[in-house]
Order: C-alpha cells, then structure tokens, then sequence
C-alpha cells in the first residue's frame, strides 16, 4: 500500500507539460491582459522625473555661553518655519508660472486653476525629509540625535523643470534662512548693547558708592591696615620714650626741689 501512494504523488516532467497543456488558455489569457496593460500604462503615463537637494545645517558661530544655540536643538522646527513661509500660495504661483507647471503659463496662469489648488498639487510633487545622525554631546559625552541637514525633492515631467524646481527651492529656502538668521542676529546685537549699557550704568554707580565709602571712611579701610598698624607701632614706641623723659624729667625736678 505504502509504495502504491508513493507512485500515486510522484509525476514526470511529461505530467507537468500536460497539465501547463490543459490549462493554457486559463494561465495564458492573464499573462497576456497584464501584459499589454502594462504596455499601455508605461507608453500611455506621462514620464516623471525627480530631482533632490540636500542642504546642510551648520552650528552658529556664537558661543553656546553667550547665545543658546537654536540650530541643534531647534533645526526641524526651525526647517518647518521657513517651509511656510516659502511654500505660500504666492510664491507657488510665481514657480508655477515662472516653470510652466501644470500648463499654468502666460496669460493662462490661474485661469485653469485656482492658486491653492495648485498650491496643493506643488505640495504633492515636492517631498521634504531630514537627516539625522548621532553626535557627541559635548557637555554630557552622551551621543545625542540631532537633525544635521535636509533633502528637498520635485518631481516634475521634464528632468530640466525637475531640476530648475529644486534648485528654486533651495534658493527660497537659503534666502529665507538668510533673512532670519540676519534678524536673529540684529535682535541678538540690540541686547548686548543694551545689556552693554545696562552694565556700564550699574558699575558707574558702584563706582559713585565706592567713592562716598572711601570718603566717609578714610584711614579706615582695608588696604590701609599695614600702613595704620606701622603707625601705631611707631606711636607706641614715642610714647614710651615720652613717658621715661617724663619719669627723668620729675626726677630731677625732685632732686631740685630738695
């Protein structure tokens, strides 16, 4: 029995062709469906082409005792800022007709579309990532994960547009981190002098009591201890050799007397 089912479920390369024979329309008929639509599909859709951009984000130049840095801490949310400020509906517009986008050129731009529409249609084909990496926290010499740089993608249907698009971003983007970073750092230059000044007005006025206490106590402060303690040594010292001058003196008074 047991070598009558072993023959049962052992089949030849000859069982196998005749069942590929039998089924071929069922097998054949798919292939060939999702074949051709695959044809279609890689003929029939536009190309698309993507370009990337990576920016990197550098630590700031002031020392992290007189400015708490922003960049390593802050740099996603920081990225996130001026993200919303570049990708307005304005500027997109602007892009969109600048680069012929979408057929939004000319005379035509915003005719097809409104401009958050094709706000939003630029914000599918742009894709924004951050880059992280571990580095050596240098106050703990912990490693630390913190946000080093980030890539900006778009795609668009032409390798040339794709391009053009992202090296516009990353121009709006530099600009924008340009004029914020150049305000932080007018904001940044108007307190310390205002810090400046604040300083010079308190050290003036310790300088002012500082004066009035030397007047008031004259002979009397610290660094004049040696000097006083001198003079009054030599003070004791004459006014031992008065009093035996004296002691002489009465002496020779009682020796006139008698």
């Amino acid at each position: 029995l047991m070598n009558s089912e072993e023959e049962e479920y052992v089949k030849s390369t000859d069982d196998y062709i005749a069942m590929v024979k039998r089924r071929k329309w069922a097998m054949g008929i798919p292939a060939v469906v999702i074949f051709a639509l695959a044809i279609i599909l890689a003929f029939g859709l536009p190309p698309s082409y993507q370009s990337q951009a990576t920016i990197l984000i550098q630590q700031q130049a002031v020392a992290n005792d007189f400015v708490q840095s922003s960049v390593t801490s802050f740099a996603a949310q920081q990225v996130q800022t001026i993200s919303q400020r570049v990708l307005t509906v304005a500027n997109v517009g602007t892009i969109v007709e600048e680069y012929n986008l979408y057929g939004q050129s000319g005379a035509e731009a915003g005719s097809r579309l409104p401009g958050t529409e094709l706000a939003l249609l630029f914000r599918e084909d742009m894709d924004m990532d951050m880059v992280s990496a571990d580095v050596i926290d240098p106050r703990t010499g912990r490693a630390t994960e913190v946000t080093i740089a980030f890539t900006i993608e778009f795609k668009g249907r032409s390798a040339r547009s794709a391009q053009k698009v992202a090296n516009k971003l990353v121009t709006l983007f530099w600009n924008e981190n340009l004029d914020s970073r150049t305000g932080q750092a007018s904001s940044t230059a108007d307190f310390f002098a205002m810090e400046g000044q604040r300083l010079s007005g308190e050290v003036s006025a310790i300088s002012e009591e500082l004066a009035e206490f030397k007047v008031l106590n004259e002979g009397s402060l610290p660094q004049l201890y040696q000097y006083n303690l001198n003079m009054l040594e030599r003070t004791e010292q004459r006014l031992s050799a008065t009093d035996l001058r004296l002691q002489e003196l009465q002496k020779r008074e009682i020796e006139l007397a008698s």
